[in-house]
């Protein structure tokens, strides 16, 4: 699968590239975030590599795209019934990132707490939590409550959905509570055994 995201009000595209086994096991993502102005193209950045253990648990290491820099490595830990704590330790500055998520009976993500830290001084950076609200399966908006939105937090809603013909989904917008666009989301998807655009 691949995703191209764009953030408007910063002006800014990337695109990421999954690569799932046959079983749907995600193996890798290849990051493309190296901006060539003149190209006016993106260009492959970090890979990611994904590594399944037994248990609850499972890491990934991102490299640079020479492959001759570990950026950062990242660990996944299911607890409780529904929550999945994730940790990365970024190895190109002093920062860590810890997210816990939670899920519905669905498999959906819920509410995520994310945190950036330094780890010489463990001081915390940034603190936020953000709300996924669905109507039925769809995704309808997402409340943001961090240090820059306050105490009652931001909306952002999806709109402009569009499906391919399995029923995944090619393209959403999402928009501030004035309508505003603030990020366009495409993606394309190929099939095991055919391809389906």
């Amino acid at each position: 699968m691949s995703e191209t995201i764009e953030m408007v009000s910063e002006g800014i595209k990337f695109r990421q590239v999954y690569h799932f086994d046959v079983s749907g096991h995600l193996m890798k993502i290849e990051n493309y975030n190296d901006y060539h102005l003149d190209e006016d193209s993106l260009h492959l950045g970090e890979i990611t590599y994904f590594e399944y253990t037994t248990g609850n648990s499972r890491s990934s290491f991102t490299l640079s795209a020479d492959k001759s820099d570990t950026v950062k490595v990242t660990h996944y830990e299911f607890f409780g019934e529904n929550n999945i704590k994730v940790y990365t330790e970024n190895y190109s500055n002093s920062y860590f990132t810890e997210i816990i998520q939670t899920l519905d009976e669905k498999g959906r993500i819920v509410v995520t707490h994310g945190f950036i830290s330094d780890r010489d001084n463990e001081e915390i950076y940034t603190a936020s939590i953000t709300r996924f609200i669905y109507d039925h399966d769809k995704l309808l908006k997402l409340i943001v409550v961090n240090d820059r939105t306050g105490a009652e937090g931001k909306e952002v809603y999806c709109h402009s959905r569009k499906y391919d013909e399995v029923g995944n989904l090619t393209h959403m917008e999402y928009q501030d509570e004035d309508g505003v666009i603030v990020s366009i989301v495409d993606k394309s998807y190929e099939y095991y055994g055919a391809e389906v655009k």
